[in-house]
């Protein structure tokens, strides 16, 4: 392995391909290990009434009441989430069949019902084995083409989730019923440069941004289903699995502005503007989705707000969700992408530089 020293920016090792993949294939057998031992225990967890004040904030995650005053980069943020799409919008008996489905699920379901109807119908699922290059894309809206990648009941790893050394009590490993980030693999939207770039974020671990087994990285939108005859508690639990999830999810991109503000700092060099800090997740059943946005503060500080609240069983509603979840997963393919991808090439130029 080697290393690059820089005065700004520290000591960083660049190691080579067969480390990174020997980092991700030891922490996909750790955590299957653990899927196997910890899934009750998380399930209990998340459902007890302290949670809250007990596993999350003692590790820097706060729940905001939902009309607090937001961030003004946030605020502005949604607002743009609110507007009318280019793509054509569900007519109404498009509408109209989709809301029988919801009645249909009100008579009696279970969380896999809520999520292949949702999947169908809200949240895309990018191909995780679609090859752009030699392969028909089926979706080209979210499709492998767009770089984007998700995976479903994944384990989130374990370096991205806040943990204080000194709490006696832990956040549960985030195993998101959807999550969406971006793929590594050859042909997609990052460079191998900026691949390469990604390996530095961290002097010990090489996959820092790596968020999940199947290679899922700077993820953005999390979600978790939940339904009334189901097992896993309710919307409550499944906002409190959000906050681990997208804390996260904000970790890890700002793990990327904090190496940017530092080799910046004292050289001269313009190292650009930080990439959007936020994520967002929906906590949904058959009933209600709620979305909200967290974010990370001063400090080891990570906030969570819920910025939306959509009744299913009404067709406005449904719309209005169906647009908000488009519109945040057309911001994670386009200027978000575009920005990490900016900062990668950024910081590869400032490390390469300095060898």
């Amino acid at each position: 392995m080697g290393r690059t020293q820089d005065p700004d920016c520290g000591d960083f090792p660049i190691p080579p391909p067969s480390v990174a993949s020997a980092a991700r294939s030891r922490a996909s057998r750790a955590n299957t290990e653990d899927d196997r031992s910890s899934t009750s225990t998380t399930q209990r967890e998340v459902r007890h009434p302290l949670y809250r004040e007990n596993n999350l904030q003692l590790n820097h995650i706060h729940f905001r009441l939902a009309d607090s005053p937001l961030p003004d980069a946030i605020s502005g943020h949604l607002e743009r989430l609110r507007a009318p799409r280019d793509s054509p919008e569900l007519s109404s008996d498009e509408l109209g069949r989709l809301i029988h489905r919801v009645h249909v699920l009100d008579e009696g379901c279970v969380e896999t019902q809520v999520a292949a109807f949702l999947n169908d119908t809200i949240f895309p699922s990018p191909p995780s084995g679609t090859d752009p290059d030699t392969d028909p894309d089926p979706d080209p809206a979210y499709g492998a083409a767009t770089g984007l990648l998700s995976t479903s009941g994944a384990p989130m790893s374990p370096h991205l989730v806040p943990a204080d050394p000194a709490s006696p009590f832990k956040v549960s490993q985030p195993r998101p019923g959807k999550l969406y980030g971006y793929a590594g693999r050859a042909a997609t939207r990052f460079t191998p440069s900026q691949l390469l770039a990604q390996t530095m974020l961290h002097p010990r671990i090489p996959d820092y941004a790596v968020a999940t087994p199947q290679g899922l990285r700077f993820p953005f939108l999390a979600v978790e289903f939940k339904a009334a005859c189901g097992t896993t508690g309710n919307v409550w639990v499944a906002a409190n699995q959000c906050a681990g999830a997208s804390a996260a999810c904000v970790g890890a991109v700002e793990r990327l502005n904090v190496l940017l503000r530092t080799c910046g700092g004292g050289s001269g060099l313009d190292m650009g503007r930080s990439v959007d800090h936020w994520a967002y997740s929906v906590a949904v059943d058959h009933h209600v989705a709620q979305l909200y946005v967290s974010w990370k503060g001063d400090g080891l500080d990570f906030y969570m707000q819920r910025v939306g609240a959509f009744l299913l069983a009404s067709p406005e509603h449904f719309a209005d969700f169906r647009r908000r979840v488009r519109n945040i997963l057309d911001w994670g393919k386009g200027a978000r992408l575009a920005e990490i991808g900016d900062a990668l090439d950024r910081l590869a130029h400032r490390l390469w530089t300095a060898r």
